[in-house]
């Protein structure tokens, strides 16, 4: 049977307490919740559940970072350099996530860095 859902982004983070949520509703059965709408809170037809906001995958002692920077400032290569330096010098588990336009100067950028103990998965 066809479950009809809508996962609303709207510029807020995509968390892990999100899909959660959509497969224990799945798992349901015929007694999921339908139609249902997931992140947002406060939508106007009354279709939007909860879901554990504090959910996390993350293993413990590991570091997460998020940087915001502008294209052209140099945070994207310190950003690189810095991960770089924690695998290969610190020999944490490193793992490095850039969103940027190469083609645009003063555009938004954002690093995504995670480091720890434990492989990163």
């Amino acid at each position: 049977r066809m479950r009809i859902g809508v996962l609303i982004n709207s510029s807020e983070e995509f968390t892990p307490g999100q899909p959660l949520f959509i497969f224990q509703n799945l798992s349901l059965g015929e007694k999921a919740k339908t139609p249902l709408v997931v992140g947002i809170n406060g939508d106007v037809t009354h279709t939007s559940f909860p879901f554990d906001e504090t959910f996390n995958t993350v293993p413990e002692g590991t570091t997460q970072c998020m940087f915001w920077g502008l294209g052209g400032d140099g945070t994207i290569g310190a950003n690189k350099a810095a991960i770089k330096n924690l695998a290969l010098d610190d020999g944490l588990n490193a793992q490095g996530y850039f969103n940027y336009d190469s083609h645009k100067e003063m555009e938004a950028t954002i690093s995504h860095l995670r480091f720890g103990g434990v492989p990163i998965t």
